[in-house]
């Protein structure tokens, strides 16, 4: 029996896409993570797993799609923090 992924090691897992500049691959992660037919059963992002992904594709160059992010993240009920809007900037 394994143990089952949670907010924390999502976020983990995102922050490195974000640091190795696979923006591809956190937003892939952020979706499996609230996907509710995946292992976890959907889990819920906080600002730091959404800001990872803000910071990914800031990295990448694709400001656009680092804002639509926190457009995303508003819609879920979780505030944009300072370092939401600082990324882009």
């Amino acid at each position: 029996a394994g143990v089952a992924p949670n907010v924390v090691s999502f976020s983990s897992i995102l922050h490195a896409c974000a640091i190795a500049n696979d923006a591809g691959r956190a937003e892939a992660w952020i979706r499996s993570m609230v996907d509710p037919t995946g292992p976890e059963g959907g889990l819920e992002p906080n600002a730091i797993c959404f800001n990872a992904v803000i910071h990914a594709w800031s990295r990448a160059g694709d400001v656009d799609r680092a804002a639509g992010w926190i457009d995303r993240m508003a819609a879920k009920g979780v505030p944009p923090t300072v370092n939401s809007y600082s990324t882009i900037i």
